[in-house]
C-alpha cells in the first residue's frame, strides 16, 4: 500500500511538470523557438521538438549541439540566486553550414531552472533559427557599403572636374581676352579696314567674344565654389 501511495504522490506531482512543458512548448514554438536544457557537463537534454524540427539538417539534435558547441561562444557568467551556482546569461551567433547550406542560429543562455529536474539544476537556452535575418541584414549591409563606394566616387569625380575648371581660368581667359582685344582694336580704326562689312563682322567677333567670356566666367566662378579655391572680394557699392 505504502509502495502505491508513493507512485501515486510522484504521478501527481510529475503530471503538472509535464503540463507545464507542453505549455512552454506549445508558446515558443507558436514563435519558432527551440527549448533546451544545458547539463553542467555540457550535454543537452529535453530539447523540445521544435528544436528537432528546427535542426533537421543533422543526423540529431546532439549532432548539432556538437557542431554548434565549438563555435558557441558562451556569455558571461554570474552567481545563481537559488543554487549558487555559475550561470550563464546573454546571447551568441552561430554560423553554421550543414551540408554547404547555411543556417545561422541565435543561441540564449537564460540561466538555471532547477524546475526541469529533481536531480540537478540545468540551464536553460532558447534557440532561434535567424538565417533570413541575417542573410537581409548582410545584403543590406552590403548595398550601403556600395551606395557609399559610388557616393564617394561621384563626389570625388565632381571635385575633380571642378577643379580641372578650376585651374583651366588663366589658359581660357587668355586667348578669349586677346581675340576680343585685337577686335576691338580693329573696330575702332586704329588699324585701317578694308571696307564697312569688314567693321560689322569685327563688331560681331567683339559681342560674341564677350558673350563668352561672360560664360566662362559664371562657369569658372560656380567651379572655384565647389573646390574651394573661390576667393571674395567685397567692394563699396551704393
Amino acid at each position: 500500500m505504502e509502495t502505491a501511495r508513493t507512485i501515486t504522490r510522484e504521478a501527481q506531482t510529475v503530471a503538472p511538470e509535464h503540463e507545464q512543458s507542453a505549455l512552454i512548448e506549445h508558446a515558443t514554438s507558436a514563435v519558432g523557438i527551440g527549448i533546451a536544457v544545458l547539463q553542467d557537463n555540457g550535454e543537452l537534454m529535453q530539447v523540445s521538438p521544435t528544436l528537432h524540427e528546427m535542426t533537421r539538417a543533422w543526423p540529431s539534435v546532439e549532432a548539432w549541439w556538437f557542431d554548434a558547441a565549438r563555435l558557441l561562444v558562451e556569455p558571461p557568467t554570474s552567481s545563481c540566486p537559488r543554487c549558487q551556482g555559475a550561470q550563464s546569461l546573454g546571447r551568441s551567433v552561430i554560423d553554421l553550414k550543414p551540408h554547404g547550406a547555411r543556417q545561422v542560429f541565435e543561441v540564449t543562455f537564460t540561466g538555471h531552472c532547477h524546475e526541469f529536474t529533481r536531480a540537478e539544476s540545468g540551464q536553460v537556452l532558447l534557440i532561434s533559427d535567424i538565417t533570413a535575418r541575417q542573410i537581409s541584414e548582410e545584403n543590406l549591409r552590403r548595398q550601403s557599403e556600395e551606395l557609399t563606394q559610388t557616393r564617394d566616387a561621384a563626389l570625388a569625380a565632381s571635385r575633380a572636374k571642378s577643379t580641372f575648371l578650376a585651374n583651366m581660368s588663366h589658359e581660357l581667359r587668355t586667348p578669349l581676352n586677346a581675340i576680343i582685344g585685337f577686335a576691338e582694336l580693329l573696330h575702332a580704326d586704329k588699324v585701317p579696314v578694308s571696307s564697312p562689312k569688314h567693321q560689322q563682322f569685327l563688331g560681331h567677333i567683339a559681342r560674341s567674344g564677350h558673350h563668352l567670356l561672360r560664360l566662362i566666367n559664371d562657369v569658372l566662378d560656380l567651379s572655384k565654389v565647389e573646390s574651394g579655391k573661390f576667393v571674395f572680394s567685397p567692394e563699396p557699392v551704393d
